[in-house]
């Protein structure tokens, strides 16, 4: 599949799974519809009782463990946009 962006991504999915406790990370993910399959940008859901991947209405997963969200990650290929934690003033 060819990538349809330039960011400097991350397949960290430790980080990812600490980083969604507070705050919601800007992901890139694989999915097919049909015969095509198309790379899509979502964000991080941390409900506090389930961990998410959607965007617009559309879930693409929803589970209850670190080690389930880990291995959905990896089922599609999810990168994500590490955030830049540093503060400018």
């Amino acid at each position: 599949m060819k990538k349809s962006h330039n960011y400097k991504t991350s397949k960290d999915y430790e980080l990812l799974f600490e980083l969604m406790q507070t705050q919601r990370i800007v992901c890139f993910l694989d999915y097919e519809i049909g015969n095509s399959e198309i790379r899509d940008v979502c964000k991080t859901i941390c409900t506090g009782y389930s961990y998410e991947l959607g965007v617009r209405g559309m879930g693409y997963f929803s589970v209850h463990t670190k080690e389930f969200f880990i291995e959905c990650c990896k089922a599609y290929n999810v990168e994500f946009i590490e955030p830049n934690l540093e503060i400018k003033e």
